[in-house]
């Protein structure tokens, strides 16, 4: 489905504004940006892009991480016994899987290889998702609304696969409702201030 202008020009807004105020991005899930855009960010999951040369980074860390854990595994499932020895091994082997757990949130926390590149916007002319099929398969990620076509709203939880790997399979969301039954999908902010004022403004669009 091919973004109308205005929703195409409230995302580059947003990425703009994103790039130049990460230290923003890191705690505030609302930002508001300029020309009366508000960015809605999925923090805590992982909702993050990628380029190529970041997944070349990280696509090691796993699989050192699952030797690791595999070794004292199929030791003491095997013919080890419990020593000073293969006690040692195991914990150096915890604290490897430590330090590369360390080395994965660096190697993500650098936005030039993990931008943040999906989120929801509301603009001076509506609502529009900005996600990929794989984070949200069950709906249409790139949904948008124009304010006349707000009928109502909920809160409730959409499937997102990316957070099973933080074992947040399932993510909290505001579901704006318009007359014709689309719907466009906030993620919802944990912080209860910038919840009630993203539920505030969605209010104030339906008077």
């Amino acid at each position: 489905m091919e973004k109308s202008d205005w929703a195409q020009n409230d995302y580059r807004i947003a990425r703009e504004y994103i790039e130049d105020h990460e230290e923003q991005a890191v705690q505030n899930p609302v930002l508001n940006c300029d020309q009366g855009v508000t960015v809605i960010l999925p923090l805590g999951v992982p909702g993050l892009g990628f380029r190529l040369h970041g997944l070349i980074m990280l696509a090691p860390l796993p699989l050192f991480i699952l030797c690791a854990i595999l070794i004292p595994v199929f030791g003491f499932t095997g013919s080890w016994k419990i020593s000073l020895t293969t006690l040692s091994i195991t914990a150096g082997c915890a604290i490897l899987v430590l330090g590369l757990l360390r080395a994965i949130l660096l190697v993500v926390g650098q936005r030039e290889t993990f931008p943040r590149k999906y989120f929801a916007t509301l603009g001076p002319k509506g609502i529009a998702m900005h996600f990929s099929r794989c984070q949200l398969p069950l709906c249409n990620p790139r949904q948008e609304l124009l304010w006349k076509q707000v009928e109502s709203f909920e809160r409730t939880q959409v499937f997102f696969p990316p957070g099973i790997f933080k074992f947040k399979p399932m993510l909290p969301v505001i579901k704006v409702q318009a007359r014709d039954g689309q719907s466009v999908i906030l993620p919802a902010p944990s912080n209860p201030e910038f919840l009630a004022d993203l539920e505030n403004r969605l209010n104030a669009s339906q008077q």
